[in-house]
């Protein structure tokens, strides 16, 4: 939208796409909508970096040049990817906290409801608090008693602030509540 009504928006030559994120993105369409708001539409796909549009030959009625002929944006198409502690793989006595630390600051990690449980390690086990300790970095707590066998921690609705969904999705523990006994020795106990 501009400040005022403008000559030349409507003309797509007037645009240009640059930067280095720019990957297949280019400008399709302009529209206008009404004397001060023009649509553009894209086609294609941004890759990470930043990208410039810039606009020329785009003046008021009295003949004044646009003031502010560039915009910048920076394009996130990365996900983020988190690690936990304890590490994925790792085999479990029982289950009280485990940490997960992002790539880069999260939305929707705080919401106990965008974590699950399963496998026969976790069947009586519950999310019980989700504890933000960083921009990137949470604690979950479990109640409920550990069972042998894999759990399986999977996120979902946990995106970064550009809307990339968490790549690393789900991570992998073994429970091994069982006790080691002595089954035999030698010599047998009594003997010397």
């Amino acid at each position: 939208a501009f400040s005022e009504p403008v000559i030349g928006a409507a003309d797509q030559r007037n645009y240009a796409l640059l930067g280095n994120g720019l990957g297949t993105l280019s400008l399709r369409k302009v529209q206008q909508l009404n004397e001060r708001r023009y649509e553009l539409q894209f086609t294609g796909t941004p890759a990470n970096g930043s990208i410039s549009l810039r606009l020329k030959n785009v003046f008021d009625p009295a003949g004044n040049p646009l003031q502010n002929d560039a915009i910048e944006y920076t394009a996130d198409t990365t996900p983020p990817v988190f690690t936990s502690l304890p590490a994925p793989g790792t085999v479990l006595n029982a289950v009280g906290e485990i940490e997960l630390a992002f790539s880069e600051a999260v939305n929707g990690a705080n919401t106990p409801g965008n974590y699950s449980l399963t496998g026969e390690g976790a069947q009586l086990l519950r999310l019980a608090t989700v504890t933000q300790l960083a921009d990137n970095k949470y604690r979950l707590a479990f109640s409920g008693e550990t069972r042998n066998g894999r759990i399986v921690l999977r996120t979902q609705n946990i995106t970064d602030a550009a809307g990339n969904a968490v790549s690393t999705g789900a991570v992998d523990f073994s429970a091994d509540i069982d006790p080691p006994f002595v089954k035999s020795m030698s010599p047998a106990p009594g003997t010397y």
